[in-house]
């Protein structure tokens, strides 16, 4: 891990989008839950980004909206499991990114969740984990949120069943996984929770969400 610090920590980028939104960001309320608290920071940093409903369905996109260069982001195999991703800031107080995941879509997820952790947790250095603490469960939260909100996905609905077709359309406009989607459904909308396909992944009211999107 220490490796991956330094290798964070060792670029220039001066990162003004990230710098910007994290010194005018609230925190969310201290009573939420972990899970909430996570949905409430992706809301407030899709308002301060003037996003409203437009999608983040690629890395490019993802990327461009929150002013995160490529060379701030590293991709490195990693000898530990535990780790999916190394958050670290440089002298100038922005933060460079070291990921554990190749694949496009896995990626976009675990740097929206090590944005997460520089907006409202990293000072110097932090990770994200493959592990169920409450900050990890807050950066899982906020980057289902910000990839496929809540409100979009209602929207796109219009009270139809979420069957396994329409959750698979809404994944790839998304450009997430179909269990992501539906863990958003279960979650947030409760009028139609109840008419996801089974069996799906088992959920339950604080939902433990899997690593793989």
């Amino acid at each position: 891990m220490l490796h991956d610090i330094a290798l964070a920590r060792n670029q220039d980028e001066d990162l003004d989008v990230l710098k910007a939104i994290r010194s005018s960001l609230v925190q969310p309320n201290a009573s939420l839950s972990a899970w909430s608290a996570g949905y409430e920071a992706a809301r407030n940093v899709r308002a301060a980004l003037n996003l409203d409903g437009q999608l983040l369905n690629s890395d490019a996109s993802f990327r461009n909206v929150i002013g995160v260069t490529d060379s701030a982001v590293k991709i490195e195999p990693s000898q530990y499991s535990l780790f999916e991703a190394v958050i670290a800031t440089n002298s100038q107080e922005s933060p460079g990114f070291v990921l554990h995941s190749q694949d496009s879509e896995s990626a976009r997820f675990t740097l929206c969740r090590a944005v997460h952790e520089y907006l409202f947790g990293v000072v110097d250095s932090g990770a994200v984990a493959r592990t169920y603490t409450d900050r990890q469960k807050r950066n899982r939260a906020f980057a289902a949120e910000m990839l496929a909100p809540a409100e979009v996905i209602r929207q796109r609905l219009e009270g139809r069943s979420p069957d396994i077709e329409r959750v698979g359309s809404l994944a790839r406009e998304f450009g997430v996984s179909p269990l992501l989607v539906q863990n958003q459904i279960y979650n947030q909308i409760p009028e139609l929770s109840h008419l996801l396909p089974r069996p799906i992944h088992p959920l339950q009211a604080d939902f433990a969400m899997p690593e793989i999107f």
